[in-house]
């Protein structure tokens, strides 16, 4: 394992399995990606998000997310890493869209669906009780 893999794999652990109260966020999933019922539906998200952004066709957008958490707070913490070697640039860029996207599955059900993966995770010891 080498790279970017390296820190998101001890963040992972460190923040999630090994979370302690205090810590800044708890991570609850790793490489989340977010689910269309169609093709259509996700293109139309796509589309909706650039708009939003004003990213051209040429921003590549992000199908997946490298760590889905929660802060303190209760709200939600998206966390793209990247290594030294990574494009700072691509990860704002990645970041804005996630940020765009979950806002919007935050206004439909997600919190609660979010509440009972933690719940889940807590009641078979991979996350440590809250």
């Amino acid at each position: 394992m080498t790279g970017e893999a390296v820190y998101h794999t001890r963040m992972m652990r460190r923040y999630g399995h090994d979370w302690r109260t205090g810590d800044p966020f708890v991570l609850i999933d790793s490489e989340a990606r977010i689910g269309y019922d169609s093709c259509d539906q996700r293109d139309a998200d796509e589309a909706e998000t650039r708009d939003q952004l004003r990213f051209d066709d040429a921003v590549e957008m992000p199908t997946k997310l490298d760590a889905l958490g929660i802060l303190p707070s209760g709200d939600l913490a998206l966390v793209e890493v990247k290594d030294a070697d990574g494009d700072i640039d691509r990860a704002l860029e990645q970041a804005a869209a996630h940020a765009v996207r979950y806002a919007r599955l935050m206004d439909g059900r997600l919190h609660e669906t979010l509440q009972e993966m933690v719940d889940q995770k807590a009641a078979t010891r991979v996350l440590p009780p809250a």
